[in-house]
């Protein structure tokens, strides 16, 4: 893949991972604040997206853009870092969703700190489960094609 192709790839992995994490949580922001039934439902769907929906939309999302592009699997650990990070961030901006409903950002409580860490977690965990199949996935299409 020449230069130029890379970039693009690398730009356009970027700019849909990044931009998907971000329009989530704009769109779930109004909801909170309203009223304690809605905190609890936009609390529930940024846990879901941080949990399970974006590790699995973003690793289905690269590996399809790396077959498109080409790209060796030796190069998808960027993939895999940035995934991670997506899913740190996301778990940080349903945190900031949260404090600026309850106006507290600077002192959580110890139960809002075990939950954000535990939706991290497992965030984290089924990032890895669908990237490691996503992997092998793109491992084997490639040795295929060779």
């Amino acid at each position: 893949m020449n230069y130029k192709m890379q970039i693009k790839y690398w730009g356009l992995v970027f700019l849909i991972s990044l931009i998907s994490t971000y329009v989530v949580h704009l769109l779930i922001k109004p909801i909170w604040g309203t009223n304690i039934d809605n905190n609890t439902l936009a609390t529930t769907i940024e846990s879901l997206t941080t949990i399970l929906i974006l590790p699995l939309y973003l690793s289905i999302v690269n590996v399809l853009i790396a077959k498109n592009y080409n790209v060796k699997y030796q190069f998808f650990i960027i993939n895999v870092v940035l995934v991670l990070f997506c899913v740190w961030l996301s778990a940080y901006l349903h945190f900031e969703n949260w404090a600026n409903s309850i106006g507290d950002k600077l002192n959580p409580d110890n139960a809002t700190l075990e939950v954000m860490g535990l939706t991290k977690l497992a965030g984290y965990i089924v990032s890895t489960v669908a990237l490691s199949t996503a992997f092998f996935y793109l491992r084997r299409f490639q040795k295929k094609t060779n």
